[in-house]
């Protein structure tokens, strides 16, 4: 029951430009660029691949750029091109994203465009060597466990102070001669209901948390989300997403 809580909640938080798998932009079929469940930026469809296609593609392209041996601080991509161009990385002139018409944003300078995607890229890739570095591995599975004993001692903590609310109820609203009477259930339940939500609240504040510091968890909860957000039925025709 708190599980499926928490997952609502996060399906509640997160916005849903980081959640959508493939969205419409001015008619054009768009797919997202995520690295370690990080949405950068969508491509479109472009000659005979689909935008979900040229996704995974481009995906793939950084993930293997995230996981080679170069240094972070050497990381360096390049836009080369003008209205349409590549970006690739600047030593190896290994090419990450072709971008073409059906990638531009309206009322935005192409060139200006490719910039923005560069940085995005760069420092994504930065971001995961470093996440992936031992020194940060320790420092991250540190800290996660000391959040982890906050919230086991907050969570008996919300104990005590139920116990201790539910009885400080009885005792002022529990006498069948008070007139204050008929508020007794309806005073408990809210208090449950107030309780829940502090849990559920802490929980998902928990889970992205920790699922923020480390990769691969940051991956699997976008995709999970995903797959909790996307459609299971088409219009008119049943599909698997």
């Amino acid at each position: 029951m708190v599980l499926l809580g928490v997952l609502t909640l996060l399906l509640t938080l997160l916005p849903a430009s980081t959640l959508a798998q493939e969205s419409f932009a001015n008619g054009t079929k768009k797919a997202p660029v995520v690295v370690d469940g990080i949405e950068l930026f969508q491509v479109g469809n472009a000659g005979n691949f689909s935008a979900t296609e040229r996704a995974e593609l481009i995906n793939q392209r950084l993930a293997r750029e995230v996981k080679s041996l170069q240094k972070p601080e050497y990381v360096d991509i390049e836009y080369v091109g003008q209205n349409e161009g590549i970006l690739r990385t600047k030593f190896t002139e290994r090419i990450l994203v072709t971008i073409t018409k059906a990638d531009q944003i309206p009322d935005t300078d192409p060139l200006k465009q490719a910039e923005k995607w560069e940085k995005l890229i760069e420092k994504a890739i930065r971001q995961g060597k470093r996440q992936r570095m031992p020194d940060y591995s320790r420092q991250a599975v540190r800290f996660t466990s000391i959040v982890l004993v906050l919230l086991i001692l907050l969570y008996l903590l919300l104990r005590v102070f139920r116990q201790f609310a539910l009885r400080k109820l009885t005792s002022w609203l529990g006498n069948p001669a008070s007139p204050f009477f008929p508020w007794h259930d309806p005073a408990k339940l809210f208090l449950g209901a107030a309780l829940l939500g502090l849990q559920l609240i802490l929980w998902s504040t928990v889970i992205l948390t920790i699922s923020d510091l480390f990769p691969q968890l940051r991956s699997w909860r976008y995709e999970l989300l995903n797959f909790l957000k996307s459609p299971v039925i088409g219009s008119g025709e049943s599909k698997y997403s």
